[in-house]
């Protein structure tokens, strides 16, 4: 299944730029919260309406059932690396806090904000290499819209 030829129209291309501002201001009002389980999930959901320009494999037994299914691209890499983070730091607060350690839980507890502000900051990054975030600057606002789409 190769899925990285796509295109998409300007019509389904601002249904993504909107769906994706709307999990926007749910990831800030859930970071400006503290609630990092709810700010960790508007990224994977975010993520997941970025990833359908990515290419997937998929592997078979010689039956040709299906045994496997992996993204051949490095932006997966990059996101599975930062979810583990997220998770590691995430079970080792709650293991501190379960073990009565108040002060080690917040170092533990500042290490898990860190690590989703990373994840958050990299799918912005993801965004914007793709496309699908605003332009910092254009000498007009409109151009500024969208990236640009429909110019």
């Amino acid at each position: 299944m190769k899925m990285n030829n796509s295109s998409v129209g300007v019509d389904a291309g601002i249904g993504l730029v909107m769906r994706i501002n709307w999990i926007f201001s749910q990831i800030d009002q859930a970071a400006t919260a503290g609630k990092y389980d709810a700010w960790n999930n508007f990224l994977d959901r975010t993520f997941t309406n970025l990833s359908f320009k990515m290419r997937m494999d998929v592997k078979k037994d010689k039956a040709g059932k299906i045994v496997d299914i992996t993204y051949n691209k490095e932006d997966i890499k990059e996101y599975n690396f930062l979810s583990r983070r997220i998770e590691i730091h995430k079970r080792n607060y709650y293991k501190a806090m379960r073990a009565g350690k108040k002060n080690t839980a917040a170092i533990i507890r500042k290490r898990w904000y860190h690590s989703v502000q990373q994840k958050d900051i990299w799918t912005r990054v993801l965004m914007h290499k793709l496309k699908l975030y605003l332009k910092e600057f254009e000498k007009t606002p409109g151009s500024a819209a969208f990236g640009g789409l429909g110019q």
